[in-house]
């Protein structure tokens, strides 16, 4: 289940009534990312799924579409693609930016 390129997606637009809480979500993100990376350490394959199953879901409700397809992958791809996907996540986390503007 290929991924789409994150550098494509460095540029959100979000809603501008949730502006104000981009930052904590991504830093909840980039925690999730960290558990993420246990879970992969410990093949704690329950938790992998489930927190890729949380970002799909948390992903497009802030505007940001590639973590909810990451999600998607983690959740239900083969475990041998998620640790280079967990990699460009905690990359695309760093580097990606957010402004107001019509998401919708």
């Amino acid at each position: 289940m290929p991924v789409s390129d994150p550098s494509h997606f460095l540029v959100v637009k979000v809603d501008p009534d949730i502006v104000d809480m981009v930052d904590d979500f991504l830093e909840n993100q980039r925690r999730e990312v960290l558990k993420l990376r246990t879970a992969l350490a410990t093949d704690q394959w329950q938790t992998v799924r489930r927190i890729g199953n949380g970002l799909k879901g948390i992903g497009g409700m802030y505007g940001f579409s590639w973590i909810t397809e990451a999600g998607r992958v983690i959740e239900q791809g083969d475990p041998s693609e998620i640790p280079v996907l967990a990699q460009q996540l905690e990359g695309y986390l760093q580097e990606v930016r957010y402004e107001a503007g019509d998401w919708g």
